[in-house]
């Protein structure tokens, strides 16, 4: 699986548990019980950026199977980086988000009431474009439990703020309020 994620943010390594499920602190092959070692009874797939996927069963006697590309370690861990590599946000969004924050900040001391109607369209266009996006995801066959990791939301929250405008009339979830002068009467 071809993942383009930065490799010195994700660095993969299988660690070894101890019988308290408590992580040892060296990779799995070290606790083989061997020279006065412990000997671990499980291991779990670890990522260097904190992710700790479920315990898997070790295989002293064939590490290959343990540890090589296709282990279920391995295999854990390579969701893990196609997860990343699909809700990361790319640097150059970051950069024009936070230069947008920059500039609201500065026009808000300015010239206040500018400040709030800048700060209501960014809003707007925010709802719009979250909006967008979790259509395309649910599209794209991602799970209400991927669009709530990638909102920083629950599954159930994902779902409640989202499912109903899926089926909105207007086919954007977003009602836009009418121009002044439009729709009206006068």
């Amino acid at each position: 699986m071809a993942v383009d994620v930065p490799e010195e943010e994700h660095v993969g390594e299988l660690l070894a548990l101890a019988g308290s499920g408590a992580e040892l602190d060296s990779p799995w092959h070290r606790h083989d019980g061997q020279n006065g070692r412990a000997r671990a009874v499980a291991g779990r797939a670890t990522c260097s950026c904190g992710w700790r996927g479920e315990m898997v069963a070790l295989d002293f006697a064939d590490r290959a199977v343990t540890d090589g590309v296709g282990s279920e370690w391995y295999t854990a861990w390579e969701q893990h980086l196609a997860h990343v590599a699909g809700d990361q946000v790319p640097e150059d969004v970051l950069q024009l988000i936070a230069q947008l924050r920059r500039r609201l900040q500065e026009l808000t001391v300015e010239r206040p009431l500018a400040g709030v109607r800048a700060a209501d369209q960014v809003e707007r266009m925010g709802r719009t474009v979250m909006f967008d996006a979790v259509k395309a995801a649910r599209a794209g066959r991602a799970s209400w439990q991927d669009v709530g990791d990638a909102a920083r939301v629950s599954r159930q929250t994902a779902h409640q703020r989202f499912a109903a405008l899926m089926d909105a009339p207007t086919g954007r979830g977003v009602r836009q309020a009418p121009r002044r002068g439009e729709g009206t009467g006068s």
